[in-house]
């Protein structure tokens, strides 16, 4: 690379090899992209080799996808350019951390990470109590989510004025904006995956199907199992926990 470029391109070339070949510390990649925004350490990022343990493989896929988001999320208070130069920087490293984790379409990966984010996050559907009000969020039948509030053991109408700044309840709050922008986000990239013909695993939708948000967008799609057999009509069928 370094003698087929001009000027020192090569090094964009340097900083994809060193991640994908182990070369590069996480934590002082994300200090310098941090510091600097760059946008190639940004897309090495996903490069970085993968722990073999499925645990602390799935917390390492969680621990980058959350941090490319968050890079995504901070480009908001920059002009539209650089919004849009960033936003495919970060539209990349996905692409490169689900390639890296054997996931052969980014929404695959955004879907497991989504349902992650919720699964860590379970405590936020259990009462909490709250200087002697009690708060939950709950997620109806048709995967919408809501805070609810009580009272000695009575419904409130709206979460009371004096703990809209408390932590917990900010906290709440916070996840359950997430949870509502999941909801959307869900439908429009099961949308597309239709649309692409994007083929799933079956643990991947036994996966999804544990995430209250996701489970009703789930429920009514019909599924085509793969079939070894071209000669013969596929099955079609509705999503149960326990599979087709």
């Amino acid at each position: 690379a370094k003698y087929s470029s001009t000027g020192a391109a090569h090094g964009r070339a340097r900083k994809y090899a060193d991640a994908a070949l182990g070369k590069k510390d996480k934590e002082e990649l994300k200090a310098e992209i941090n510091a600097k925004r760059n946008k190639d350490l940004l897309m090495s990022l996903g490069l970085l080799p993968l722990p073999a343990a499925k645990a602390e493989r799935e917390e390492e896929l969680l621990d980058r996808y959350q941090f490319i988001e968050k890079y995504k999320k901070e480009s908001r208070q920059f002009g539209a350019q650089r919004r849009a130069s960033e936003g495919r920087a970060a539209q990349l490293a996905l692409r490169n951390l689900s390639v890296n984790a054997g996931f052969s379409d980014v929404t695959r990966l955004v879907l497991r990470m989504e349902s992650k984010l919720v699964e860590n996050a379970a405590s936020c559907f259990d009462w909490q109590s709250v200087d002697g009000v009690e708060l939950k969020i709950a997620v109806d039948e048709n995967g919408k989510s809501a805070i609810q509030c009580r009272k000695d053991g009575k419904a409130l109408k709206s979460v009371p004025a004096r703990l809209k700044k408390n932590e917990q309840v900010v906290s709440l709050q916070e996840m359950n904006k997430a949870l509502k922008d999941q909801y959307s986000r869900t439908k429009q990239m099961l949308e597309q995956a239709m649309e692409d013909r994007t083929p799933f695993e079956v643990w991947e939708l036994r996966e999804l199907f544990k995430n209250p948000v996701v489970a009703p967008i789930l429920k009514p799609l019909l599924v085509m199992p793969e079939q070894g057999d071209q000669t013969k009509p596929s099955a079609l069928g509705f999503l149960t926990e326990e599979g087709i």
